[in-house]
């Protein structure tokens, strides 16, 4: 029986052409590379301000200069950064094939890296798991020895807001492609849902597969239940702003 991951990843290629195909693939090993890499998402206890600058400039090398490319200087400009950083990271991303480059020194996404590592809202996001690595995984690692000699817990509820929106950035792809493909794939059910019917989440978090689901079944009655009163209370207010 198929995962649903794998049932994800299958309905994502469906519509995709051989050649689009390879560099889907060469682009995802490409970014497996990066959460590998220690020169470029290292795990640690202080990696979040590496982290946040690194989405940062894949976001402003995706959204201002996709086609015309950036140098460091004006990357570092735009971004209010220290340029000699910005070098070491550009030149980092380019080792990895994530970033191209030119000639004239202009340094641009690599092919499908917009969506991969800029583009939170797309299913096929993955900065999120990057994220999710080393601003929170990495604690949990650090405490691993205190726990083996003490016997201490860390719950996974009560952590925060932080802790809850890394969470929830690295399974949204996998929630819009369950809401929108996978649910109405299953035989009858896209009928109830569409004709007024209920689900009920159980671990809902911050509740955006349940705002996915409801975007897709306008009539559909959604509720949701977790462990963690902050994800809750975020949930809350994300269905009041939608309405």
């Amino acid at each position: 029986m198929q995962s649903l991951l794998d049932r994800a990843s299958i309905l994502c290629r469906t519509n995709m052409q051989n050649g689009s195909e390879r560099q889907w693939r060469k682009a995802t090993r490409r970014s497996q590379r990066t959460r590998r890499s220690p020169g470029f998402s290292s795990g640690g206890a202080d990696s979040t301000p590496f982290t946040s600058s690194t989405s940062a400039c894949t976001s402003a090398c995706s959204g201002r200069w996709p086609r015309t490319g950036a140098d460091r200087q004006g990357l570092a400009a735009h971004l209010g950064l220290h340029a000699a950083y910005v070098e070491v990271w550009c030149k980092t991303a380019y080792g990895l094939e994530i970033l191209d480059a030119d000639d004239a020194g202009k340094y641009r996404l690599a092919p499908y890296f917009d969506v991969i590592l800029a583009s939170p809202t797309h299913p096929r996001y993955l900065g999120g798991y990057v994220r999710l690595g080393t601003e929170v995984a990495a604690e949990d690692f650090h405490r691993c020895r205190e726990a083996f000699r003490t016997g201490s817990v860390k719950p996974f509820q009560g952590r925060g807001d932080h802790f809850n929106q890394a969470i929830a950035e690295s399974t949204q792809g996998l929630q819009v492609v369950t809401a929108k493909k996978i649910l109405p794939g299953l035989a009858g059910l896209a009928d109830k849902l569409a004709a007024g019917g209920a689900i009920l989440e159980i671990g809902c978090g911050t509740g955006n597969f349940l705002l996915q689901v409801a975007k897709a079944f306008p009539k559909a009655r959604c509720a949701g239940v977790d462990i963690d009163d902050d994800s809750l209370a975020q949930a809350r207010q994300r269905c009041r702003r939608r309405g």
